[in-house]
């Protein structure tokens, strides 16, 4: 484990946690404020790399999991953040769906 986990400043504003705030009106009495602060970026691009990619062999995941974890789509709303992030490379992925393809496979006998 000698290398960094986020390789450019785009892996760290797709990884990088965030606030949401709610405000909560209610019909009587003082209004409600919550700050939500999400992890799952965060969480999520190890899972992708350190479990996902790296244990495909032993356990071949599934393929919506694999897809997920590999397809890039920027955030329109927010500049220079991203809805989904490709942290397996697409020949990982690729490498990833063929040990998936044969855990399906029927098993001769």
């Amino acid at each position: 484990m000698d290398e960094p986990v986020w390789k450019s400043a785009d892996e760290w504003r797709a990884a990088a946690p965030y606030a949401i705030h709610f405000q909560l009106t209610r019909a009587k009495g003082q209004n409600l404020y919550v700050d939500e602060l999400n992890w799952w970026p965060l969480t999520f691009s190890l899972k992708c790399r350190q479990i996902i990619a790296s244990d495909a062999s032993f356990v071949a995941p599934s393929k919506a999991r694999i897809e997920t974890c590999s397809r890039r789509e920027p955030n329109p709303g927010i500049p220079q953040r991203f809805k989904s992030y490709d942290w397996i490379i697409p020949e990982e992925a690729t490498r990833c769906l063929i040990f998936l393809q044969r855990a399906h496979a029927p098993i001769g006998l």
